[in-house]
């Protein structure tokens, strides 16, 4: 058997998911009609990288799921709780990867408001009510 794969860097998720915080509050998030509110600040941009990012786990995946990058829309409520998470894309071997990725994904997002870490400013909330972000084991972004 192949040995399981290392995690990326935190480094390297951590950059890839400001620059996509960033494009993502620049744009009003995936739904591109929807009003924009106010811009996430640099630290904003920061604390929900860092909430999402320090909970996303492969784990012990298999090595077709490490290669897999998975784009999820998530839908938070006003009070910051996610709602609905779905699959918008990927690309990976195999339906199973596929579904391994998503899962591990959407586990990060509802961990990191379980824990209390999803601390997203009320008054802008237009800005960050849907977002979609990519994650991907060579490092995360939004949209």
């Amino acid at each position: 058997p192949a040995a399981p794969a290392a995690q990326p860097p935190a480094s390297s998720v951590a950059s890839a998911v400001a620059a996509a915080v960033a494009a993502a509050t620049a744009g009003g998030g995936a739904d591109a009609a929807a009003p924009a509110g106010p811009p996430l600040s640099a630290g904003e941009q920061d604390a929900l990288r860092r909430a999402i990012g320090s909970k996303w786990n492969l784990g012990s995946a298999s090595t077709e799921a490490m290669r897999t990058i998975v784009t999820v829309r998530v839908s938070f409520g006003r009070d910051g709780r996610p709602g609905e998470i779905t699959l918008v894309d990927s690309d990976g071997p195999s339906d199973t990867a596929t579904r391994t990725a998503f899962d591990a994904a959407r586990r990060a997002i509802q961990r990191a408001w379980i824990d209390g870490q999803l601390s997203l400013p009320p008054e802008k909330y237009e800005t960050w009510k849907v977002v979609e972000i990519v994650f991907n084991p060579e490092g995360m972004r939004f949209r």
